[in-house]
């Protein structure tokens, strides 16, 4: 008995040491489960360069958004904003880019982005969009992406765009949008009344300059050879009109010369100096300048000077190690859900999405209401739809974005100002800016 005792109590023993060690071997797996577990869960971070959060409201809203939002990948912005010296972070940015140590995303601003496009530095969106099982190329006005590309790639995408322009009756500049110099240039002779006659705001020769020079930048310049156009005969007749149509208005100190009492006066045929952003301000041009109006743009040879401004643009680096992350926060601004809650929220121009700018354009709620331009006031209604194939037709004609490179900009405006102090002829003033504009773009360009 004794014996069976001691045996059953060896047995309990053994059992009891067999349950411990299954239970530290359960534990260890329980910890493996859940370090693996938590690997699974961990997010990838990816990076975004901005250069000045101060004015890069729609990068914060989708961030927040993605980042509330998807379960695999969150953004932090790396802002190269430097309060000190500005063109310090834009060099350090710049630097980033071309080593191949920049974020993953990149706000395209203050960038040369054909140039480093065609360089292989970017990522084409193209591809992304073409096997992505939710966005089609048909989804997004189609030609914002023909005025994106760069070789026939897309490499910068943006959720909105405003329209650049230069607008004015149809009764006075002609019913066809764009013109060439020389109907340019036949308009302001055929109204002497007009002595303000592209508006007082733009009073002074450099105002004049900039807005037609950003409007016409790319006749001067081709950044995938790296060559520049600034001796030639177009570019001298900009700079001889920036003078020769001036007007003598004073908007500071007299309201009469200010938009829009100088176009309902007949003194002012041209506008120039604003952004098309909604409906609402086509049909206060119209009321202003009294009926139809013609979007002329800037005078180029092919009468193609219309463009499209678009403030805020992203692009993907072409060393991001996390691209697929990469392209889900893109095509998130890309997407009808949040191109609409954007408008809705805070409407900063047209959106990019087909399906939300018909929506928009077409919607009673949108348009019932009042325009004002300083004192004046009109009623807005829905457009027609004729009118909204006109419009529809005048952005699908848009072959161009709006100049952002400022540091050519720049180098440009150094050039011609001893020519409109009087101190160089405008060919003078040509052969210098050619000079060194085409030793930068070369060197940009690599």
């Amino acid at each position: 008995m004794k014996s069976l005792l001691k045996l059953l109590s060896s047995l309990v023993i053994i059992m009891l040491l067999l349950l411990s060690v299954a239970c530290i071997f359960n534990n260890y797996a329980d910890d493996d489960d859940k370090k693996l577990n938590d690997e699974t869960l961990k997010e990838t971070v990816l990076t975004v360069a901005s250069f000045n959060l101060n004015i890069d409201f729609i990068l914060l809203d989708l961030i927040t958004e993605f980042n509330h939002s998807n379960p695999l990948y969150q953004i932090e912005i790396v802002d190269y904003y430097d309060h000190s010296l500005e063109d310090k972070g834009l060099s350090k940015l710049v630097t980033d880019i071309i080593t191949g140590n920049a974020p993953d995303i990149f706000v395209i601003r203050n960038l040369p982005y054909r140039q480093y496009a065609s360089r292989g530095l970017f990522e084409d969106l193209y591809s992304y969009i073409d096997s992505d099982p939710d966005l089609n190329r048909s989804d997004i006005v189609d030609s914002i992406l023909t005025a994106n590309e760069v070789d026939g790639g897309l490499y910068r995408i943006s959720p909105l765009f405003a329209i650049s322009t230069a607008i004015g009756g149809v009764s006075v500049v002609g019913i066809d949008n764009g013109w060439n110099m020389d109907e340019f240039i036949s308009v302001m002779n055929a109204n002497p009344q007009a002595d303000i006659p592209v508006g007082a705001w733009a009073g002074n020769y450099e105002m004049l300059f900039r807005n037609f020079l950003l409007l016409g930048m790319d006749d001067y310049v081709d950044w995938s050879k790296g060559e520049t156009f600034f001796d030639t005969e177009s570019f001298i007749n900009l700079l001889e009109l920036s003078v020769a149509f001036i007007g003598n208005g004073n908007p500071m100190s007299n309201p009469e010369d200010r938009a829009p009492v100088s176009i309902l006066s007949g003194r002012q045929i041209l506008y120039i100096d604003g952004y098309i952003t909604a409906y609402q301000h086509i049909q206060t041009y119209q009321g202003v300048f009294g009926g139809d109006i013609a979007f002329k743009g800037f005078p180029t040879n092919e009468r193609n000077g219309n463009s499209f401004n678009t403030s805020f643009a992203l692009a993907m680096s072409s060393t991001s190690s996390h691209k697929d992350g990469a392209w889900a926060f893109l095509r998130t601004m890309l997407m009808k859900e949040w191109q609409l809650k954007s408008y809705q929220d805070f409407p900063r121009g047209f959106p990019t999405n087909k399906n939300v700018l018909n929506e928009i354009l077409s919607n009673p709620d949108y348009h019932n209401g009042v325009a004002g331009w300083n004192d004046l006031q009109f009623e807005t209604e829905p457009p027609s739809q004729a009118e909204l194939e006109w419009f529809m037709s005048f952005i699908n004609s848009i072959e161009r974005i709006e100049y952002e490179h400022d540091a050519l900009v720049d180098m440009v405006f150094e050039g011609v100002s001893d020519y409109f102090n009087g101190l160089k002829t405008a060919e003078e003033a040509a052969r210098i800016i050619q000079s060194r504009a085409s030793i930068y773009v070369a060197e940009i360009s690599g």
